[in-house]
């Protein structure tokens, strides 16, 4: 009888010490990371990043490797679309507007910075591409 009872509290200890170890294993704090859309106007596609550095280089655009294709992106915006699509119209220059998904402290950067973009079209949209590339 002694033998079972030993055996029953050495089998319970362990029983516990594996169920903490696993519960401290899978209870970690989860952050969550708010995902925002917003648009990306594109004006090439390429699947050879040199010929997507040229048109980038060409206009002021960056290059971004998604999906097996490098994208060149000339402006990222949200609520300003009408605005930016208009000066682009202005330009002449040929492109295609992306639905993309960006973090919030990104969506946030570019809610506050689209407020000049009406002031300095040139400009915002250069601080915008290049605080996107440091996001990604």
């Amino acid at each position: 009888m002694k033998k079972i009872i030993i055996c029953l509290l050495f089998s319970a200890t362990i029983g516990i010490l594996l169920g903490l170890y696993s519960f401290r294993l899978f209870n970690k704090d989860i952050s969550v990371t708010s995902i925002n859309n917003v648009y990306a106007i594109q004006v090439g596609a390429f699947d050879e990043i040199s010929n997507a550095n040229k048109l980038a280089s060409k206009y002021g655009a960056i290059v971004v490797s998604e999906s097996n294709k490098y994208r060149v992106y000339v402006a990222i915006v949200s609520d300003k679309l009408n605005e930016v699509e208009k000066y682009f119209d202005d330009l002449g220059i040929p492109y295609y507007v992306r639905s993309i998904s960006v973090s919030n402290s990104f969506y946030e950067f570019l809610k506050e910075y689209e407020k000049n973009i009406d002031n300095n079209t040139e400009d915002t949209i250069k601080d915008i591409l290049k605080k996107y590339m440091e996001e990604i």
